[in-house]
């Protein structure tokens, strides 16, 4: 009966040491999901930035090349919205035109303001960059919209579009006034009163998909900031 009796007392011990683990194991995996999923963040502010850069020396290239702005075909659209500098993007916030105009332009391709080499008559290659990861439901991220779901061709407004990691167009202001100022009217609220002191502004409005935090058009509050990446600060 003492066997049996320290047998069962074992076995119990046992079913509590393994429910512990469990609830230990569980804990570290959030811990780690929840390190992972701020390293990605990390990694993806990174990368946009990185990419901010290169768009602004590209653009700024192009202008010492031809000493002029790459044309585009919605000149004065944005100051008609009241904002004096063109931005172009994603048409549903607000810009003028889809990024594909400046990147045919910057990447040498005929197409766009840029046909028959009209806009780079010297066929300088200004930009590069790779071709979109997809998602599964079909979202460009990560590179150039240059091809669609199993090798097709990607919607003829959105082709040579360049995306952000979160599946989003790169936003791109240019000082077309002269004034050596980005006028950000219409694009972040915080901002538009006191312009940065920037030739070229390239932003990209993050995961959420929308410009400041749920679409207030705020970059930064006190301490907070929306989860936007903006290249001017």
């Amino acid at each position: 009966m003492q066997n049996a009796r320290t047998s069962q007392r074992t076995f119990g011990l046992t079913l509590l040491e393994l429910l512990v683990a469990v609830v230990i194991v569980s804990v570290l995996l959030v811990l780690v999901y929840v390190g992972l999923v701020a390293y990605r963040r990390g990694a993806d502010e990174l990368h946009s930035k990185g990419m901010m850069n290169q768009i602004s020396v590209a653009v700024l290239a192009y202008r010492t090349e031809y000493d002029e702005w790459p044309p585009l075909p919605s000149s004065n659209l944005n100051r008609n919205r009241g904002a004096r500098d063109e931005w172009i993007g994603d048409p549903n916030m607000g810009a003028s035109i889809h990024n594909n105009a400046l990147f045919f332009t910057l990447r040498g391709i005929p197409k766009g303001p840029n046909e028959n080499h009209a806009a780079n008559s010297r066929r300088v290659i200004f930009f590069e960059g790779v071709q979109a990861n997809l998602s599964w439901s079909g979202v460009p991220q990560n590179g150039f919209f240059d091809q669609g779901v199993n090798g097709s061709p990607p919607p003829p407004a959105l082709e040579s579009c360049l995306y952000d990691p979160w599946g989003h167009e790169y936003g791109i202001v240019m000082d077309t006034e002269g004034d050596d100022r980005i006028d950000l009217s219409g694009i972040y609220l915080d901002f538009a009163n006191a312009p940065p002191l920037k030739s070229v502004g390239v932003f990209s409005v993050g995961k959420d998909g929308a410009l400041g935090t749920n679409g207030d058009r705020v970059y930064r509050k006190g301490d907070l900031r929306a989860d936007d990446t903006i290249s001017w600060e």
